[in-house]
């Protein structure tokens, strides 16, 4: 591994240790099969070439599920289909690569392309077409936490007016809250092409490219919200931003950093936030954490700002700073109750902490809001930690009405 701050983590140092364990289960597929029920839990977060982790993990939420939320998705496979992997010669010599590449993952060498992103394509049969203003509904719902309503209201109004940058904005936060950085990132393209000095879009596609581990396109975004904010033009350089593809992170951050100097007496919470951004993808969390610290004293509203806060702490290796993770997400929770992503992180926090019970109560309370699969997949892990085998076949029935007589949410 080429990578020190990943190769010597414990995380890394974890799969490790399972690999020469599993090598010696070769010839036991069924015990195989058991391992995949219970301690797969523990790695099933190795991340795709793509989501950091739902509200900033950085290159540690390629380490651990409790880095979640603002930077990284990870799709978990069913016990069956690691089974069924476990069993064939290919997922050995699969497994083993994928240990060495995330020892190699550093933002200076994480492939990139603008071409996994494709046009963004309206829903068909959309209800809010015929709505008489659907972007004042689609704001409505998104605050109510209702983002997949949101999204096709949203989608209405923009079939109106396809030139209404703030909308395709709007869009593509509902996209990322709803997990789904790819299609944020198309949106947000739509939103930087109407209107190429919307500020807003460059910071939102910079958070999703990070889910998506598109790091050069990280670089990017920031150095373009730089160069199009009237208050830094004394800092805009000739970077070609679409051909050049070799800006590199140190240079950028010392960009953002030239730009918190010009004002240190009232600093500017858009460049501590981009700076909490850079320093999270080069696990500078100590550093992250203060950046959004002071982002979030100037802006004590700001709920996504609370949930990042809280997903940096998170990262920490102090185990005080992880305590104050779960009061930052709190306090995001606090602004906006329907936050599904807070609720979400919060619940991975006291699954890592082996609160189970709390987890639980976290992980239904987000699925009254939004079903979404991966909260269902989470409140599974929960049950099984819990080794509440009844708890877990409920959860096939995707009811959440099921558990009100054993949790109160």
């Amino acid at each position: 591994m080429n990578n020190p701050d990943l190769s010597n983590t414990g995380f890394v140092q974890y799969l490790k240790q399972e690999i020469n364990h599993m090598d010696q289960k070769k010839d036991a597929i069924e015990k195989g099969k058991h391992w995949a029920e219970t301690d797969f839990e523990k790695v099933q977060n190795v991340p795709r070439s793509e989501d950091w982790a739902r509200d900033f993990s950085g290159n540690q939420n390629i380490r651990s599920q409790e880095m979640v939320n603002e930077f990284t998705r990870t799709p978990l496979s069913t016990a069956e289909e690691w089974a069924n992997d476990f069993s064939t010669s290919s997922f050995w010599n699969n497994w083993n690569k994928l240990i060495d590449d995330i020892g190699n993952i550093t933002p200076q060498n994480t492939p990139f392309s603008y071409e996994k992103y494709k046009p963004y394509v309206f829903s068909e049969d959309n209800p809010y077409l015929s709505h008489s203003d659907p972007l004042a509904e689609a704001k409505e719902l998104f605050d109510n936490g209702n983002l997949s309503e949101s999204i096709l209201a949203f989608e209405a109004g923009l079939s109106k007016d396809m030139t209404n940058s703030e909308a395709w904005c709007n869009l593509g936060r509902a996209q990322a809250e709803n997990d789904r950085d790819d299609l944020a990132v198309s949106v947000l393209r739509q939103a930087i092409e109407a209107d190429p000095s919307n500020l807003e879009a460059y910071q939102l596609i910079s958070v999703s490219y990070t889910n998506d581990m598109q790091f050069n396109l990280v670089f990017e975004s920031l150095l373009s919200w730089l160069n199009h904010n009237p208050l830094y033009t004394n800092l805009s350089h000739d970077f070609d931003l679409i051909g050049n593809r070799q800006i590199d992170q140190e240079n950028v951050t010392d960009l953002f950093i030239s730009a918190a100097h010009l004002n240190m007496e009232d600093p500017d919470p858009e460049i501590q936030v981009c700076l909490g951004l850079l320093y999270n993808l080069s696990s500078n969390f100590h550093l992250a954490e203060d950046c959004f610290k002071t982002a979030v004293r100037k802006k004590p509203n700001d709920y996504q700002l609370w949930n990042k806060l809280g997903a940096t702490q998170a990262n920490s290796r102090d185990e005080a700073t992880k305590e104050e993770a779960l009061d930052s997400y709190c306090r995001a929770l606090e602004r906006k109750p329907t936050f599904t992503r807070a609720r979400s992180n919060l619940g991975i926090a006291f699954m890592s902490r082996g609160n189970y019970e709390e987890a639980a109560k976290c992980f239904l309370g987000a699925l009254t809001i939004n079903d979404s699969e991966h909260f269902w997949v989470n409140l599974t892990r929960v049950f099984r930690r819990m080794k509440r085998n009844d708890l877990v076949n409920l959860c096939t029935y995707r009811d959440i009405e099921v558990f009100r007589q054993y949790f109160v949410f």
